[in-house]
C-alpha cells in the first residue's frame, strides 16, 4: 500500500535521528476530543506532570509549542490509516482537522514552527506514485494548507533563521543541515562552525549521498524566535556512542556556534524557548537516559524527569516542557 511506502520511508529517517515511539490501537469511525489527566502517583494537580490522553487515537510523536497550544502528530496503528495533527492546551486535546492536498495521503505529520510563531507541517505526499515531501503552512483557525517547499528527502526537523528555512537531513550515518528552497534541499556555503568543525551540509543540493569525513554531525535544528539563533545538537565523533553537544548558531548560520552544554547521547530531541534562556533536551546524559532542562546563561543542567522519552517541546514562556515517553504525551512543570 502506499500509506506503508511511505511511512517505511519516514521511518528510516526517524530511526536515523533515534527517536521512537511505541505504537497503540487505532479507533475507527473518527477520534473525539481527548483530555488531559494527571500521571498515576503524582501529587496535586498544579505542578504534578500531566499526560495527555488520546484515547485510541494512537501514538503521538514530535510535539511543538506554539503561543496557543501545543501540536503534535499521531501516529495511527493501522498502516493505511492517515496521520493526525493534534493540539492540546490547559487540559484538553483535540485533532486538528487538516485540509491537505489530494495527493498528500498523511503518512506524515510533522509540526513545526515559523516565523512569527506560525505553524507548518511536514507531510509526506505523493506525485505519481513517487514520495515527495512537502512543507505546508497551516492556518490554525480553518485547517487550510498552502505549499511553502517541497522535496525528494525527507527533511528530519525544519526550522527557519530569518525568511530562510533549514532542515535536517539524515542518510548514510551522516546527519547534516541544509537550506529549503522551493523545490530542493541545498548546501549551505560557508555556513557556521563548532568547535572549529563545519557543520555538515555540501553535496545535498545535487541530490547524491552526503559523508561526514571528520566525523562531523548535526541533527535537531531548532530556532530562537527572537534571535533568529540556531541551536542545534553536534559531535565530531562518527562513532554510534558519540557524545553530543548543544551548540548556538548566530542568525543565518553563519560564525562560530557558542557552546551551551555537552555529554549528550542517544539524544532524541531539543526545544527552545524563543528567548533562548532554557533549553529541553531528550537524550541520555551521565548514563541516564531522561529530559533535560539546559539554563543558557551558566549552562547547567538538571533532570526533568527520568527514562525515555523522544522529541522535546518547551513553552513559550520556559515554564512547562512536553515529550514522550511510553507512548503518551507528557506534559511536565519545569
Amino acid at each position: 500500500m502506499r500509506i506503508r511506502s511511505a511511512r517505511h520511508a519516514v521511518v528510516a529517517v526517524v530511526v536515523a535521528l533515534a527517536v521512537a515511539a511505541c505504537e497503540t490501537p487505532s479507533q475507527p469511525g473518527g477520534t473525539p476530543a481527548g483530555t488531559a489527566s494527571a500521571i498515576p502517583g503524582a501529587k496535586g494537580t498544579g505542578n504534578a506532570p500531566v499526560t495527555v490522553e488520546l484515547g485510541t487515537a494512537g501514538t503521538p510523536y514530535n510535539p511543538t509549542w506554539l503561543d496557543d497550544a501545543l501540536y503534535f502528530g499521531v501516529e495511527p496503528k493501522n498502516d493505511n490509516d492517515k496521520h493526525q495533527l493534534w493540539r492540546w492546551r490547559e487540559g484538553h486535546a483535540e485533532r486538528v482537522p487538516l485540509k491537505l492536498p489530494a495527493d498528500c495521503y498523511g503518512s506524515l505529520l510533522r509540526p513545526v514552527r515559523r516565523p512569527g510563531g506560525a505553524l507548518a507541517v511536514v507531510a509526506g505526499c505523493y506525485e505519481n506514485g513517487v514520495l515527495r515531501f512537502r512543507v505546508l503552512a497551516v492556518d490554525r483557525s480553518t485547517g487550510a494548507t498552502e505549499q511553502l517547499f517541497r522535496s525528494g528527502r525527507a527533511p528530519g526537523y525544519v526550522t527557519w533563521s530569518g525568511d530562510t528555512a533549514f532542515a535536517s537531513v539524515v542518510t548514510g550515518g551522516c546527519a547534516a543541515v541544509t537550506r529549503l528552497r522551493a523545490d530542493a534541499l541545498e548546501a549551505i556555503d560557508a555556513g557556521p562552525t563548532f568547535a572549529g568543525r563545519p557543520w555538515p551540509s555540501s553535496g545535498w543540493a545535487a541530490g547524491g549521498a552526503t559523508t561526514c569525513p571528520g566525523g562531523e554531525r548535526v541533527v535537531f535544528p531548532t530556532t530562537l524566535d527572537r534571535t533568529d539563533s540556531v541551536a542545534a545538537l553536534a559531535t565530531g565523533d562518527a562513532g554510534a556512542t558519540a557524545a553530543w553537544t548543544l551548540f548556538l548558531a548566530p542568525a543565518g548560520l553563519t560564525g562560530a556556534a557558542k557552546e551551551v552544554a555537552g555529554g549528550f547521547v542517544d539524544q532524541a530531541g531539543v526545544a527552545a524557548t524563543p528567548d533562548g534562556s532554557r533549553f529541553v533536551v531528550a537524550a541520555t546524559r551521565q548514563s541516564a537516559a531522561g529530559l533535560w532542562l539546559v539554563d543558557a546563561a551558566g549552562g547547567t543542567v538538571h533532570a526533568i524527569a527520568p527514562g525515555a522519552h523522544s522529541g522535546a517541546a518547551i513553552a513559550p514562556d520556559g515554564g512547562r516542557a512536553a515529550s514522550v515517553q511510553g507512548g503518551r504525551m507528557v506534559v511536565y512543570p519545569v
